[in-house]
């Protein structure tokens, strides 16, 4: 008789334990992961620039005019990686704690285009280049946030803060390179005890485009889009998949100058850019669950 509670306590004792290494509900599992996955990389940058150059002639000079319009495009898709991870914590009496990072790089060619015409008091010409040239891109980006718990626990809403750094380049990775800043919400919903479907939207302002299509600095929004799917093979390892959309403007930037001299007169010169980039990125690759 003096078995039975040593029994009863080693049954609850592989309760306990038992307990404390069950699988985490879905919707959290998939935030608790590191993945790798392969990558097809979309681009599509577009830019535009127009000047113009007059002057009412002075002492030395007659009257000139000089008007320019410029177009450029780089566009196409080039393969690449991603490495992600991703935890989700309770921290004392606040639940689902939210912590991420991610970097992508993508490398290859893609497709360059520019057209460029101008007309003077002297003349006027059009030319145009088209062809493929190297292109070398990396994305970096951390979030922290705090998940809510839906739907008995089938659904989980992450509202979280982010920023990272982008480079954009040509036979190096840099040479357009800026930061940013912005917030966004993961939104996560379990079909099956297996299967979660996963979403995100994000904005973030860019601190910097000077080195892109506009003529002077300022920040400019970036909007982002993700859909996804987590399917979980084992305990640990789990499939995964998505596409994720990002629209940028760059503005309009437009500036006039004007002086006076002898030799030439009254001159003004003015000049309007512009630009726009929005990308697409399919992965597909495996993660491990912790």
């Amino acid at each position: 008789m003096r078995k039975l509670p040593a029994l009863a306590a080693s049954f609850i004792s592989v309760l306990s334990i038992s307990s404390a290494l069950a699988d985490p509900i879905p919707v959290v599992a998939v935030n608790r992961e590191i993945g790798l996955s392969m990558a097809g990389i979309f681009d599509n940058l577009v830019g535009g620039y127009g000047s113009r150059s007059q002057s009412t002639g002075g002492q030395w000079y007659g009257p000139y005019s000089y008007t320019s319009q410029s177009r450029s495009r780089r566009i196409g898709w080039v393969p690449g990686f991603q490495v992600d991870a991703s935890s989700m914590i309770d921290l004392g009496r606040v639940h689902n704690v939210y912590a991420s990072a991610l970097f992508r790089l993508g490398s290859g060619t893609r497709n360059d285009k520019y057209a460029s015409s101008y007309r003077s008091s002297y003349g006027q010409d059009t030319w145009q280049t088209n062809g493929g040239a190297d292109a070398r891109s990396t994305y970096t980006r951390g979030e922290i946030g705090k998940g809510f718990l839906l739907l008995n626990d089938k659904a989980l809403v992450t509202p979280f803060v982010q920023g990272g750094y982008d480079s954009y380049g040509s036979y190096s990775f840099g040479g357009q390179n800026a930061f940013f800043v912005g917030l966004g919400l993961n939104a996560d919903y379990a079909l099956t005890d297996r299967l979660v479907l996963r979403g995100r939207f994000g904005w973030a302002e860019i601190l910097d485009t000077t080195t892109y299509r506009v003529s002077r600095s300022a920040t400019r929004p970036r909007w982002e889009g993700s859909l996804g799917a987590d399917y979980r093979m084992t305990r640990h390892w789990h499939l995964t998949a998505g596409g994720d959309y990002a629209y940028t403007s760059y503005g309009h930037d437009s500036y006039l100058d004007r002086y006076q001299n002898a030799i030439e007169g009254q001159i003004s010169n003015s000049g309007t850019s512009s630009g726009i980039q929005n990308g697409l990125t399919l992965r597909a690759g495996l993660a491990y669950a912790y």
